[in-house]
């Protein structure tokens, strides 16, 4: 019981074990044949938390993060021991001193702030270590397991931090901060490592929506200062080099990822819920994690992370991502160097700090997200949807092709290049202007005009069908109604104007320094509960609705990217 850490001390609390174990009638603690518990390993009273060093490329040891650390959280048992059992835990495991955090029998928050930062979201690191390294890639009980024991310290964490209210403060202010600006030297300082930022934001009930624009900022800042790539390399180039760089970061992020998308639920609410779950939630739920962990080995490139991790609404292509992911690194690129010399205004002891008593309703969004099964079908949905749409031929505008306009969907596009690349994706080569169809906008047949074509050679009834097929084919100075290519082609004749409304979602990306709504003042705020980083200060006053996705704007976070 007595055990060592790596050959640093004691990092077992043996009195809390003891009368886990024994029982204490003192405290009113039953022994744990009166609780029923046979496999002390597998339930609330101790716990083995392990990790995986890296000896060699795909080899890995085991270590053990504590010999055992128990967490007595299980109903009125628990609540008698906690939280003078965990925290002397926490004292042990930073500082090898079990009255650390308790100093003269009172709880020191700020140190306690620090330990919990320090040491749960590792801990929690190692869970996820077990299911990306370890044997449970194979074995479905395995993860079950895993996710067991990920809840089951989560819950611990959390009922600290419900439990102490400074605590909690120190850490969603310190967040707060980071959510600002994490380019800030004082903000990269105290949050180094982006897992940590990660899990700690849910331990402090800060949602996903509202860290993710500023979690991809700072990623792409870490690939730009330890991966610099050449200025020949096109932006895909440089994606895949990245991705390859940095693939087990991006792996572990996906995995952990996967253990936060549980729901919409305050802090409050998660807290009861784990305790009407005994430490973990619904089978539902559980099932779901588990679903979106077997499909991060679907996710092999930087794009599919981007619309896998809701930086995209469900179903966008690739294609799309990538241009969008353009114009998010080229402005990273150009102001990374300015943020980092910036400093928050107003100081962090401003920053208004939720009210954590309970809610009927909770006011965030669930988890956009695109991992598992689910997601797939939508995927191939959304392909036989988009091949659908670019099927037949459109009609051209006065027998023109737009230089930057998909005609079969009317999407607008900033270059030709772009487009191209966008019609490559759905279109064969029988349809494309650089095969024979280039021919037809050449042609200058004289009339009459004939059965058949001069370019491709197809024979016709007579010439009426040749008119609709040279007006279909771009050939100068013919043209044919609507009617006449629906007759021709079937429903897959398509008129489709060549202005286009510019999408919200694209100008998200265009010019990240300009607010979407006025164009005039920079964007300023990340509205709650959406999290699209889109508008100045004052245009959320005005009208208290995301000019992204049209969602009801409850409140907004301010950053500081001008």
């Amino acid at each position: 019981i007595n055990a060592e850490y790596m050959g640093t001390g004691v990092v077992f609390d043996i009195e809390s074990f003891n009368k886990g174990i024994r029982g204490c009638r003192s405290a009113a603690v039953l022994s744990s044949a009166e609780r029923g518990v046979r496999c002390l390993d597998r339930q609330f009273n101790a716990l083995n938390f392990q990790y995986y060093r890296e000896r060699a490329a795909n080899s890995f040891e085991r270590k053990y993060c504590t010999s055992r650390i128990s967490v007595f959280i299980d109903g009125t048992h628990g609540q008698r021991m906690f939280p003078a059992n965990v925290e002397s835990q926490l004292g042990l495991l930073l500082y090898r001193d079990a009255s650390r955090l308790r100093p003269n029998g009172v709880t020191d928050e700020g140190l306690l702030g620090l330990a919990i930062k320090t040491a749960i979201p590792r801990i929690l690191q190692g869970v996820v270590l077990e299911i990306v390294h370890g044997r449970t890639t194979a074995l479905d009980t395995k993860i079950d397991d895993a996710i067991g024991t990920w809840f089951l310290l989560h819950q611990t964490a959390i009922k600290l931090i419900v439990h102490y209210r400074t605590t909690y403060a120190w850490l969603y202010r310190s967040l707060r901060r980071w959510l600002r600006n994490p380019f800030e030297a004082v903000n990269r300082s105290a949050w180094p490592e982006l897992e940590d930022v990660l899990i700690a934001s849910s331990l402090v009930g800060i949602p996903w929506n509202l860290l993710r624009d500023a979690f991809f900022r700072r990623l792409f800042g870490l690939f730009l200062e330890r991966s610099p790539t050449s200025s020949s390399m096109s932006f895909q180039q440089k994606l895949r080099h990245w991705y390859h760089q940095h693939v087990k970061l991006l792996s572990n992020i996906l995995y952990e990822f996967s253990f936060l998308c549980s729901g919409a639920r305050t802090l409050m609410q998660l807290d009861e819920a784990y305790e009407r779950c005994a430490g973990t939630l619904p089978q539902q739920e559980r099932d779901s994690i588990k679903e979106m962990i077997l499909g991060v080995k679907d996710i092999d490139s930087l794009p599919k992370m981007w619309i896998a991790m809701g930086m995209e609404p469900l179903g966008t292509s690739e294609l799309d991502a990538t241009l969008h992911m353009q114009e998010f690194v080229g402005s990273i690129t150009d102001f990374r160097h300015h943020w980092g010399a910036c400093r928050s205004i107003p100081p962090v002891e401003q920053l208004a700090v939720p009210d954590l008593a309970p809610a009927s309703a909770s006011s965030s969004l669930p988890v956009q997200h695109a991992l598992g099964s689910r997601a797939r079908m939508a995927e191939l949905e959304r392909e036989a949807r988009e091949r659908e749409q670019h099927s037949g031929f459109p009609m051209l505008k006065q027998g023109r092709l737009p230089k930057t306009t998909c005609l079969y969907c009317g999407r607008g596009f900033s270059c030709r290049d772009h487009l191209f690349r966008h019609l490559n994706q759905y279109i064969d080569s029988t349809r494309m202007v650089r095969s024979y169809h280039q021919s037809h906008f050449k042609l200058r047949p004289k009339e009459p005009i004939g059965d058949v074509c001069e370019s491709c050679g197809e024979k016709f009834r007579d010439s009426s069908e040749l008119r609709v097929h040279y007006a279909s084919r771009g050939v100068p100075s013919f043209s044919a109604t609507k009617k006449e290519l629906a007759e021709m082609f079937g429903a897959n004749a398509k008129e489709v104007d060549t202005e286009v409304a510019a999408d919200p979602l694209s100008l998200l990306y265009r010019d990240l320094r300009k607010c979407i709504k006025c164009s005039k003042r920079p964007r300023q705020v990340v509205p709650v509960p959406c999290g699209h980083l889109a508008m100045c200060r004052d245009c959320p006053a005005l009208s208290p609705i995301c000019v992204v996705c049209s969602g009801p704007i409850a409140d907004i976070y301010d950053v500081d990217y001008e």
